[in-house]
């Protein structure tokens, strides 16, 4: 009964892990790096949460209430981090191309971070560099996490994109 027992534990293990694939391996998945934040770029990325959020039209912020979570600019990436960024496009680019999309070598990959609202956090301290960016306050996957996108810095358009 005891292997019976540790056999359905780890067959139970292995869906959950698959789950979690699948969901990264999903071409609407733009997620290239995953860094651990600094501290100064958690404690920045908070703060533009935040200050994002409390300056939002009321219909964006019960959006970003409703989805939870909340993708915003982390800022310039680390010198390490940056030395690791070529690897990560090069990554997603294979990984990417089984779908049938095309990303370019020279696409600028953008640092962001998940906001949890309900928490008021940052999750899992991880900084995302991404390949493209959805409009600003429309949702968008990355990783495991549908997110919608409030931006945080300058260099978007009145209409939400990235100029």
């Amino acid at each position: 009964m005891r292997w019976w027992i540790i056999g359905c534990a780890l067959l139970g293990a292995s869906f959950g892990q698959a789950k979690t694939k699948l969901l990264v391996e999903d071409p609407n998945n733009v997620v290239a790096g995953r860094y651990s934040l600094t501290t100064e770029q958690k404690n920045r990325a908070k703060q533009t949460a935040e200050t994002a959020l409390n300056s939002a039209k009321q219909s964006d912020l019960q959006k970003a209430l409703a989805v939870r979570f909340v993708a915003i600019d982390a800022g310039p990436l680390s010198n390490g981090q940056a030395a690791k960024e070529p690897d990560s496009l090069h990554s997603a680019q294979i990984r990417l191309r089984r779908y049938g999309v095309e990303v370019p070598d020279n696409v600028q990959l953008r640092p962001i971070a998940i906001y949890d609202t309900q928490n008021r956090r940052i999750i899992h301290g991880t900084l995302y560099t991404v390949t493209e960016l959805p409009r600003v306050h429309f949702y968008g996957r990355f990783d495991d996490y549908i997110a919608i996108y409030f931006a945080g810095g300058s260099g978007y358009s009145k209409d939400g994109y990235w100029k």
